[in-house]
C-alpha cells in the first residue's frame, strides 16, 4: 500500500533537480524524480514499513529547492541528506555513502538510504548511532508498496 503524503512541498523545477544532482555527485534516478514531482516531501500516512529485521517508522521524506536567503538564492536540502554528505568521510570503514542518497529520516535522525549505483536503487536503513546499514526494499517503487496499515502490531519497533 503506498502512503498518503501529506505537508508536502511544491514539485521541484528541472533547475533544481539538476542542482540537487550536482550538490549529490550523482544522477537521481528516475523513480526518486517521479516521486519528487509527485510529493517532493512530507510525511508518509500510514508511517510503518517492515524493514528486513524490524518495523520501521518513517517520519518525514525530504524535499529539495531552492530558496532564499535575503536576496542570496540558495540550494536548499534537508539536513539529513546533509548529514549523509558529511558521511563520504565516514568513521564506518565499511559504510560507502557515496552510492546512497538520503530520501527519508525516522525520528531519531536514522535515515533511509537510496542506493544511486543501481538503476533500480534499492532501499536502505541506516541506524545512525550503529553505523549499521539494514536491506529494506529492492526499489523506491517497492519500499513505498511496503508502507503497513496503521493496525499493525508496533510492538517491536525502532
Amino acid at each position: 500500500m503506498h502512503p498518503k503524503i501529506i505537508q508536502s512541498y511544491s514539485p521541484p523545477t528541472n533547475e533544481e533537480l539538476i542542482e540537487a544532482s550536482s550538490q549529490l555527485h550523482c544522477m537521481l534516478p528516475n523513480q526518486y524524480i517521479e516521486f519528487l514531482m509527485q510529493h517532493n516531501g512530507g510525511r508518509p500516512v500510514p508511517d510503518t514499513v517492515r524493514g528486513d529485521c524490524d518495523v520501521l517508522k518513517v517520519f518525514y521524506f525530504n524535499h529539495i529547492g531552492i530558496r532564499y536567503n535575503g536576496d542570496k538564492r540558495e540550494y536548499h536540502y534537508n539536513t539529513a541528506t546533509q548529514t549523509l554528505s558529511n558521511l563520504r568521510e565516514s568513521p564506518y570503514p565499511d559504510f560507502d555513502a557515496s552510492q546512497y542518497i538520503v530520501i527519508a529520516s525516522d525520528v531519531c535522525n536514522n535515515l533511509f538510504l537510496l542506493d544511486v549505483s543501481t538503476a533500480d536503487g534499492g532501499v536502505y536503513y541506516w541506524m545512525y548511532d550503529q553505523g549499521e546499514v539494514q536491506f529494506v526494499s529492492k526499489s523506491l517503487d517497492d519500499f513505498l508498496s511496503s508502507f503497513l496499515n496503521n493496525d499493525v502490531d508496533n510492538s517491536h519497533q525502532t
